[in-house]
């Protein structure tokens, strides 16, 4: 007398909450009936019904295993930023086919606001530039970078910022008497979108050296009377 298996794996899918760029999504399956198939599956909808959406992932068991783990990697670089629902399906050796609860997932790769306001102001007699911006008004706002060159620049892509603050103002101290440098303030949110394509803003150093005064008479000498 054989018992058809009707039970289906059991799918729970893990939080992501909120993402951008490339995240790493996971969910729990388990059978206590039947080994499960390598055939997880994930869904990925803006539209909160998962029907056409349902491409493979990762099946992170072995044949004859009772439980384990679904993983996907998602590069949502390409896509429009919002509101996502995420779930998982798998299939036992029965062909039981069970499917998690959905999750909702915000997908932000929208970085603040462009930076506005730079002033750089020197200070007499100190080695210092005084930085002050207009504040960043991003809901998700996180950290301001601070970048500088000595020369203009409008990429910030390729350089390290010199500070990290969430004030908006910065006084950047020990540089080049008489030096012009050049700064970029970038608002960073949350989940580090930053946009880098910025206008750099001069400023010039004090001149901070004192003069030098050389005596040219009278002369290092010995004198008598009749010389001087």
């Amino acid at each position: 007398f054989f018992v058809q298996d009707t039970v289906a794996p059991k799918v729970f899918v893990n939080d992501a909450k909120s993402i951008n760029k490339v995240a790493n999504l996971l969910a729990n399956a388990s059978d206590t009936t039947n080994s499960l198939k390598q055939s997880c599956e994930i869904c990925m909808s803006n539209d909160k019904v998962c029907d056409t959406e349902w491409v493979p992932a990762v099946s992170q068991f072995s044949s004859g295993d009772f439980a384990g783990k679904c993983s996907y990697t998602w590069d949502t670089t390409p896509i429009v930023s919002g509101t996502y629902i995420v779930n998982f399906r798998v299939q036992d050796v029965a062909n039981n086919l069970g499917v998690g609860t959905a999750v909702t997932v915000e997908v932000d790769n929208n970085a603040p606001a462009k930076v506005t306001g730079l002033l750089v102001d020197s200070l007499v007699g100190k080695n210092n530039l005084n930085l002050t911006w207009d504040g960043s008004t991003a809901s998700d706002f996180s950290y301001y970078n601070i970048y500088r060159d000595t020369i203009p620049f409008i990429d910030a892509n390729q350089k390290t910022s010199i500070a990290k603050t969430i004030k908006n103002s910065y006084s950047d101290t020990s540089l080049v008497s008489g030096q012009t440098y050049y700064y970029a303030v970038t608002a960073v949110d949350i989940l580090g979108n930053e946009n880098n394509i910025v206008s750099s803003t001069s400023g010039t150093v004090a001149d901070t050296i004192n003069p030098v005064l050389t005596i040219s008479s009278p002369i290092s000498a010995t004198y008598n009377k009749k010389t001087i």
